[in-house]
């Protein structure tokens, strides 16, 4: 793929796990050079859940979904963002991972921020 700017913007997630969140928000989508996944699954039978909108509401129902099955240790996919053919206005793109293990690494010809969400799985008892 080919980017119209020769600076490109990267963020490497080496490890992320099941019921983990990672939540990618973009400055802009051009229509020609759109921001690239890399997925590298980490375990066999992993089932990648991407999703793509205007919002942060993440947990909400999607406007554009799509679900990947990684079947083999290693295997690798590739997808443009937004997912789905979505419109290039949905800025707020989401990688849920609901089996299995995954690496990830984001190529944008555009400025993003991401962070990757993660379940309490032991919260403080004196939470209320």
């Amino acid at each position: 793929m080919a980017y119209a700017d020769s600076h490109v913007f990267t963020a490497d997630y080496p490890f992320v796990n099941v019921d983990d969140t990672l939540v990618l928000a973009f400055d802009a989508h051009g229509t020609a050079a759109r921001p690239r996944l890399f997925l590298t699954a980490a375990e066999s039978d992993t089932i990648v859940k991407l999703q793509s909108r205007n919002d942060f509401d993440v947990t909400a129902s999607p406007p554009f979904s799509t679900t990947l099955n990684l079947t083999a240790f290693g295997q690798q996919a590739a997808t443009d963002l937004p997912v789905g053919g979505a419109p290039t206005t949905q800025t707020v793109s989401a990688v849920t991972l609901t089996r299995g293990r995954l690496s990830v690494h984001v190529a944008s010809p555009v400025p993003f921020r991401s962070y990757l969400r993660q379940p309490m799985n032991n919260p403080p008892a004196n939470v209320p």
